[in-house]
């Protein structure tokens, strides 16, 4: 009898967890249940995006408007842009020892560089995770000037039944040329 009482109290708290679909409450082996699988969720994730400027006259103005010595602005301005396309190259050096297939595309001066989900394994791609990745492995100050961090919400495909039918026909096409083969 005590049995049943922890029986029905763990049936409450999974229960309250939502759990209780997932469990069965019999003598079965494992305790598992076959239910039907539903592919008709959405499935969200999230890429980040690391989008650099490479036009100097947008990174650089403040140096000619907060200056009075014109020349001396001009080269602090052409040092702090050798700077930044340093640690540019610095950056796609770093993204090419990655091995993975990083999107980069030219944009109105810019560069927008979508990073690998799977430079973030075990993790979810996030802001916070690139700006470690940045400054601690690149070395690059994620709040300098010229380098923007973002997020996008993607919503990606469901895996739905026809994408299981259009499956199981190239199966059976592969099957058909197999036998095909060994027939000759």
């Amino acid at each position: 009898m005590a049995t049943q009482g922890r029986r029905q109290k763990f049936l409450q708290y999974e229960k309250s967890r939502g759990m209780c679909e997932l469990l069965v409450h019999s003598r079965t082996p494992g305790g598992l249940v076959r239910r039907p699988v539903s592919f008709n969720h959405k499935i969200r994730s999230v890429i980040v995006k690391l989008t650099i400027i490479l036009d100097g006259s947008k990174l650089f103005m403040e140096h000619i408007q907060h200056s009075k010595n014109i020349i001396q602005s001009i080269e602090r301005m052409a040092q702090d842009y050798q700077e930044h396309i340093r640690l540019v190259a610095l950056l796609l050096e770093k993204l090419l020892q990655q091995n993975d297939r990083t999107k980069a595309v030219f944009q109105n001066n810019t560069l927008v560089i979508t990073l690998p989900s799977s430079m973030f394994a075990p993790h979810s791609p996030s802001k916070g995770r690139a700006q470690l990745w940045l400054s601690s492995v690149v070395g690059i100050d994620p709040e300098l000037p010229g380098f923007d961090i973002s997020e996008e919400d993607v919503d990606e495909q469901p895996i739905d039944l026809e994408y299981f039918k259009n499956l199981q026909h190239f199966l059976d096409h592969v099957d058909t040329l197999i036998e095909s083969i060994g027939a000759s």
